[in-house]
């Protein structure tokens, strides 16, 4: 069930205390927040904000998907999104409050730290919206009393299912969960390349320009892109994605241990592109994906939005923690080289788990090194399948 809800009806609480619904909160879709990460969330309302230009079919996208994993997707409510919903043949509910109770959302937006700006603004909203609702055939879910939507479920016996500790896995992509350390990007084939000859690129470009080795990998890759009169834009950064080699029982793995089926949570934290993995066979399975972004200018990859380097690996992890309102002991994280050290020390250092995986556990330099570090929790051989080692320590993980 799809419900589109008005601000303040308890959209983010429902979704944080039950594991069968999913909230879609439309401003990481709608505004591209990278320059406000730390500016609390509730606060960034109201204020000045870059729009992204992926909206609204990366908010349609993520919905259609979340209606396969979820009993209860929670959505907004604005006009023109919901004319979208309606052309992507979406089935919906409205909820909103009855007007004797717009004191009591008054309160809320203030308790949750919206600015003054915001809470007027969405008080003289309602008026607006209530006549737009009126108009719409949908059925509609009218809060009374200070009631909550939570209350709404509850008193009409919606199935729920409380959320025990939710368990966070969280994995790094190239040599994690596919047998290559650097990624094989279809699109080098047709620059005449191979991976290692983009690296050693990326590498003298580093050297001559001072730049940082993510920073000039991409580098490589646009310059080679350039050279073949091949436009930088998401049908090239995703060519063959949907083909990518995955390490043995990876698929069996996720299709097994998904959300839906255990409760588990999976994400991908990684340094190539986000949207390349969004394309591959596994994203069905995930319940999110971090990875090096771009803006857009006339549909061809402009300036670099998100650099997913080690640094930023964290913030992801933090962020991920966040919204799953989880203890951070209850992630944990799956790399194998030396460009994951920073996320398995801080989730390490914080009491979650650090996973090594590797082909040759016994002359892996790099699993060598972390170790010395103390920072590496268990190491397992780089298979994926039933009754492997990883199967079994996240299936059985307490």
């Amino acid at each position: 069930m799809i419900i589109a809800g008005f601000s303040g009806v308890g959209k983010t609480e429902l979704a944080k205390k039950y594991s069968n619904v999913i909230d879609l909160d439309s401003a990481p879709y709608v505004y591209d927040d990278s320059d406000m990460l730390d500016i609390p969330f509730e606060e960034r309302k109201g204020k000045n904000r870059t729009l992204n230009k992926e909206w609204p079919l990366n908010y349609i996208k993520d919905i259609k998907e979340a209606v396969n994993k979820y009993d209860y997707v929670l959505v907004w409510d604005r006009e023109d999104i919901i004319k979208e919903y309606k052309l992507n043949n979406l089935d919906f509910v409205l909820c909103y409050p009855d007007k004797s109770d717009l004191v009591y959302y008054e309160q809320r937006y203030r308790k949750r730290g919206n600015t003054e700006e915001y809470i007027k603004w969405k008080l003289k909203q309602y008026e607006e919206k209530l006549e737009f609702y009126n108009s719409l055939p949908n059925k509609k879910i009218i809060l009374k009393d200070n009631e909550y939507l939570e209350d709404y479920f509850i008193k009409k016996d919606f199935k729920l299912i409380k959320k025990e500790n939710t368990m966070i896995v969280i994995y790094d992509f190239d040599g994690t969960l596919t047998p290559y350390p650097l990624p094989k990007y279809e699109i080098f084939k047709k620059c005449g390349i191979d991976e290692i000859e983009g690296a050693m690129r990326g590498k003298l470009i580093m050297e001559e320009e001072n730049l940082s080795l993510y920073e000039a990998y991409i580098e490589a890759y646009r310059r080679y892109l350039k050279e073949n009169n091949i436009p930088f834009n998401r049908e090239s950064v995703c060519l063959g994605a949907d083909k990518v080699e995955l390490n043995d029982g990876v698929l069996e793995y996720f299709k097994d241990l998904c959300f839906s089926k255990t409760g588990i949570k999976h994400y991908v934290v990684t340094s190539g592109f986000e949207e390349y993995i969004k394309d591959t066979k596994i994203n069905t399975y995930l319940d999110g994906v971090y990875g090096t972004t771009f803006t857009l200018k006339n549909n061809v990859y402009d300036t670099l939005k998100i650099l997913m380097n080690e640094e930023y690996k964290v913030e992801a992890i933090k962020n991920i923690v966040e919204i799953n309102n989880v203890d951070i002991k209850d992630v944990i994280y799956f790399g194998d080289g030396l460009t994951d050290k920073d996320a398995f020390k801080y989730v390490h250092d914080n009491g979650g788990k650090s996973v090594f995986v590797s082909k040759n556990k016994a002359n892996d330099k790099s699993l060598k090194i972390l170790k010395s570090q103390g920072i590496i929790d268990y190491c397992f051989e780089l298979k994926y399948g039933r009754n492997s080692e990883i199967y079994n320590f996240i299936k059985n993980y307490k």
